[in-house]
């Protein structure tokens, strides 16, 4: 069992031994930080990034 799948099935998994996983992590950091940078006045675009960070 890789460890995606791991984390798939909610057991404990090494986020820096699989590069699926690491990749994952990765991006939600890239979007997190983009998402908090926005200004509250641009709600639809806040909006727009939590879909993303969701949805992936």
């Amino acid at each position: 069992m890789t460890e995606y799948e791991k984390a798939e099935a909610g057991l404990l998994y090494d986020a820096h031994f699989d590069p699926q996983v690491d990749q994952g992590r990765r991006r939600s950091q890239e979007l997190n930080f983009e998402y908090n940078a926005l200004s509250v006045i641009y709600l639809e675009k806040r909006q727009q990034f939590f879909k993303k960070l969701l949805l992936f």
